[in-house]
C-alpha cells in the first residue's frame, strides 16, 4: 500500500515513474491526462498493483492507438519470448520458431482487441502462452505428417512441460531491457535483415544465413555488425 502521503498523488507519481523507465512516451503522455488518472487510480483503489493499475489502463486505450500498443508489447516482449522459448523442448524448436511464434500470436491480438480484457500481467501472460500454445500444436501437426511419412511418431507439444517463465526480478529486468532495445532496433531494418538477425539469435552461421535466405555473405556480416553496434550504443 502507499502510506504516509497524498494517496492519488503517491500513485501518479509511482504510476508516472513505471511509465517513464519501463513502457514509453506515449504511455508517458497518456498518463498525464486527467482521464487516464482517475481510471488508473480506480483500479488500483480495487486491488490492483501500480503496474498492473498502469498497464491496465495503457491497454484500454492502445485498442485505437498502435503506438501505445506497440510500447504495451514491447513491455511484454522479453516476458512472451521466456514462455515460448519454455514451450518448446530443443527438438520441438527445429519445427517452430520462437520468434515467429510471438510475432503471430501478436499479430492476432490487433485483430481482436476489443475481446481482450487485461486484468494482471501473470493472466495476461498466461492468456498469450495458451494462444502460443495452440499455434505451436497447429505447426506441429504438419510437421508430424512429415514425421509419420517415415515411420516415426509427430511430435507433440503436449509432451513436454512448460517451465515457469517468471524469472527473478533483476534477471527480468535486465533481460526486458534488452529485449527493448532490439525490438527499437528492428523497426529500422528491412525484412531480410530481420530474418538475418533472427537466426543469428538462433545460433545460425553467417555462411548458413546467407545460404539459406539468398544472401550475400556481406550482407549477413553487415546486417550483424550493425546490430551488434546499434545494440552497443543503445546500451
Amino acid at each position: 500500500m502507499i502510506e504516509g502521503r497524498d494517496e492519488p498523488t503517491a500513485f501518479l507519481e509511482r504510476a508516472s515513474r513505471f511509465a517513464r523507465e519501463r513502457l514509453g512516451p506515449s504511455c508517458v503522455a497518456l498518463l498525464a491526462r486527467p482521464a487516464a488518472q482517475t481510471g488508473a487510480f480506480e483500479r488500483f483503489r480495487e486491488g490492483a498493483t501500480v503496474e498492473d493499475a498502469t498497464l491496465a489502463e495503457v491497454f484500454e486505450a492502445a485498442k485505437a492507438d498502435r503506438v501505445l500498443m506497440d510500447e504495451f508489447l514491447v513491455f511484454l516482449l522479453g516476458d512472451m519470448m521466456r514462455a515460448g522459448h519454455a514451450l518448446l523442448n530443443p527438438g520441438l524448436r527445429e519445427y517452430v520458431d520462437t520468434v515467429d511464434l510471438v510475432d503471430s500470436v501478436m499479430g492476432d491480438l490487433w485483430g481482436r482487441l476489443d475481446d481482450v480484457t487485461y486484468r494482471t500481467r501473470g493472466q495476461f501472460i498466461a492468456f498469450l502462452l495458451r494462444k502460443m500454445r495452440w499455434k505451436a500444436r497447429t505447426k506441429l501437426r504438419d510437421a508430424g505428417r512429415e514425421k509419420r511419412r517415415g515411420g516415426r511418431r509427430g511430435m507433440d507439444v503436449t509432451d513436454y512441460p512448460v517451465a515457469d517463465p517468471s524469472p527473478s526480478p533483476p534477471a527480468a529486468a535486465g533481460h526486458r531491457d534488452e529485449l527493448r532495445r532490439l525490438a527499437l532496433v528492428l523497426l529500422d531494418f528491412d525484412d531480410d535483415e530481420r530474418e538475418v538477425v533472427h537466426l543469428h539469435l538462433e545460433g545460425t552461421r553467417p555462411r548458413t544465413i546467407a545460404t539459406r535466405l539468398a544472401l550475400t555473405p556481406s550482407r549477413v556480416t553487415r546486417t550483424i555488425d550493425t546490430l551488434i553496434r546499434r545494440m552497443s550504443r543503445d546500451h
